[in-house]
This record gives C-alpha cells, structure tokens and sequence, in this order.
C-alpha cells in the first residue's frame, strides 16, 4: 500500500509539475511580447480583422444588383457572411480576456493571464467544431457557383477526390490533382521501405504477388503521405509476426483511408490488457 501511495503523490506531483510549466512558459511569453500578446493570438486576431472587412462588404453590397436585375450578393452568402461573423466576433473576445491589459504590472498579468489561457483553450476548440461544415455537398457547392459567376473572384478550392466534388470540376482548365504529384514518390518510398525488410524479402521470393502492395498503397493515399507512412510502419509489424502475402493484404483492406478514422481504427484494435 505504501508504494501505491507513493506511486499516486510521484503522479499527481509530476501532473502539477506539467501544469506549471506550462503556465510559466505561456507567462513568460506574453511578459516578452512587446504589447503582452502572444504571436499565435496576434495572427488570429488579424486574419479575424481581415474577415471582419470582408464580411463588412458583402452586408454593404447585399442592397446592390447586376446588370440582368439580379443581387450582387446571393442571400445564402449573406446568411453564411452573418455566421462568420458571429464566430469571429466570438474569437475576438475570447482571445482579448487571454492579453495583457496596458498599464498594470506585466509580471502578476502574465501570470494571471495564464491559467485563464489554459481554462480557454476548451472555448476556443468549441468554436473551432462550431466551424467545421455539416452540411450536404450540394449546399456547399452552391455559394460556390454563385461566387464563381462572378467576373471580379477567383477562388482556389482544395479538397478530397469526392465524386460531387469530382463531378462539379471536372471540366476546369486548372487542376491539380496530388496524387499525381506525389504518387511516384510514395511508390519509391513504399518500395525502399518495405524492400529494406529482411522478412518482406523473404516472402517477395517465394511470392511474387508482393509487388502489388505498392501499387495498392499508392491508390489508395490519394496523394497523403502520413497515411502512407503509417501504413507502412502497420505492415512491417505484420511481417515481424510472419505474416503471408494474404495476411498482409487483410492487414491493408481492414485499414480506412481517412487518417482520423486510421487513427480509430487504431485505438479500437488496441488489447484490452493495454
């Protein structure tokens, strides 16, 4: 009981420990910041001004028509205009109460300060899954078309190889797919990594069908190579086990494309004795 006791104050001192460093470390920070406001915050603080202008003109040209009679702005751009808004309006606040106010002693500020940075960040991550779109494909898709017939915008889109996005723009002059920019560099990766592998030499002599694991990481990446990297590190545990060309190949099938459902399926795998 004695060592179980001292186990849990050596933990609970250690987590203490952690929580202090990183108050002292966020204190110092915004002690040496010339207007007691960390760069991270600075740089949110003006992209949100930036989107503040931006919304400000949409709701200034809202009462505007084209040529043909039509709005200007699109009432669906003006309500997605109005949420940002709100969002930004609420980052902005958020990221004032974690500053240091002028004319008070910037030791005790930044220190208190801090904590509350700490305590906010929970608010701040709210915010961010408040932003992150739920919404159908094709109520995305059109505030783009609107945009898009517009002669004085360019818009730059990135996304994944969704067949609806697959589909919208499909016939665009300027594309960039990258997996085509990147695929042959995950095939040499794939190759060099696994072909080091003692076991996968072995297997590869008695089984030609080897060579097709390549190939069939390379399609399914779509241009990711974290996905690839990790996959890799996946099979090679396999081989270690002595896994066959069949084993290797359930291994890669049961494993999803998206990294964060990966990242799942990783956890969910995972012995319960660990």
């Amino acid at each position: 009981m004695a060592e179980l006791a001292t186990t849990a104050l050596v933990g609970n001192i250690l987590q203490f420990l952690e929580v202090g460093i990183k108050l002292s470390a966020t204190a110092r920070r915004a002690y040496k910041s010339i207007d007691g406001c960390i760069k991270e915050d600075k740089d949110l603080l003006t992209d949100t001004g930036r989107l503040h202008s931006l919304i400000s003109s949409i709701q200034t040209n809202r009462s505007l028509t084209q040529g043909n009679g039509q709005a200007a702005v699109d009432d669906s751009v003006v309500q997605a205009a109005k949420a940002c808004d709100e969002y930004a309006s609420e980052l902005t606040t958020l990221l004032e109460t974690m500053s240091i106010r002028p004319g008070v002693t910037r030791t005790s500020e930044s220190l208190r300060v801090s904590p509350r940075r700490i305590l906010k960040n929970g608010d701040i991550h709210d915010l961010e899954a408040k932003m992150r779109y739920t919404g159908t494909f094709e109520e995305l898709l059109e505030p783009l078309r609107i945009l898009a017939r517009s002669d004085s915008i360019k818009i730059c889109v990135s996304s994944r190889p969704w067949n609806a996005f697959d589909e919208e723009f499909k016939n665009l002059s300027y594309k960039i797919q990258l997996e085509g920019l990147t695929g042959e560099d995950i095939r040499n990766y794939v190759k060099e990594e696994l072909g080091a592998d003692p076991n996968f030499q072995r297997l590869s002599r008695t089984d030609s069908r080897c060579s097709m694991i390549s190939n069939n990481i390379v399609e399914r990446a779509q241009g990711v190579f974290l996905w690839v990297i990790l996959v890799v590190n996946y099979l090679r545990g396999g081989l270690r086990n002595n896994d066959d060309y069949s084993d290797l190949l359930q291994r890669l099938n049961d494993l999803p494309d998206d990294l964060e459902e990966y990242f799942k399926y990783m956890l969910q795998t995972i012995e319960d004795v660990y």
